[in-house]
């Protein structure tokens, strides 16, 4: 796993460095999620991004996410996922709505996931990790931050 965040982050230097900076951007964020039983999941992320003028955007994501609360006994669970994100922004920016395709780290095992999110600035988001039934429905307080100071401003799209 940290050979492909490794790479990701040699990526995303080189195009900075080779002048494409002002299309760049990183987002932390953190959510809060429910997995349709007993349980309360928190997590955090960190996306690296790409805004293309079409207003869209590409990202890769990594994150974790810890069950902080469970009814069920031994059912705490904690995962890390790596993610390729794509969404379209609509109307003011930052709305914007999309979807990603990844995998989740668990017990020394990968498996296929998927995810859904819309919003702004406060995402309303939906995951779903393929062959271990792992679910959660929440919320993300995410933080878009362009590199290039100028694409900071919240206007209309």
């Amino acid at each position: 796993m940290k050979k492909i965040i490794l790479v990701s982050l040699v990526f995303f230097s080189i195009s900075i460095s080779v002048g494409a900076q002002e299309s760049f951007y990183i987002s932390p964020g953190l959510s809060l999620g429910w997995d349709g039983g007993s349980s309360l999941i928190f997590g955090w992320k960190v996306s690296l991004g790409y805004y293309m003028e079409e207003k869209c955007y590409y990202n890769i994501t990594f994150g974790k996410q810890n069950t902080i609360f469970t009814d069920v006994k031994n059912e705490q669970i904690n995962y890390s996922y790596l993610e390729i994100q794509r969404g379209d922004f609509f109307g003011y920016y930052p709305f914007s709505a999309g979807g990603g395709i990844g995998i989740t780290f668990l017990n020394d095992k990968i498996y296929p996931k998927i995810s859904l999110s819309a919003g702004a600035l406060l995402f309303i988001n939906l995951n779903y990790t393929f062959n271990k039934n792992l679910f959660d429905l929440g919320g993300n307080l995410i933080l878009p931050i362009p590199f290039k100071k100028e694409y900071r401003d919240l206007n209309p799209g």
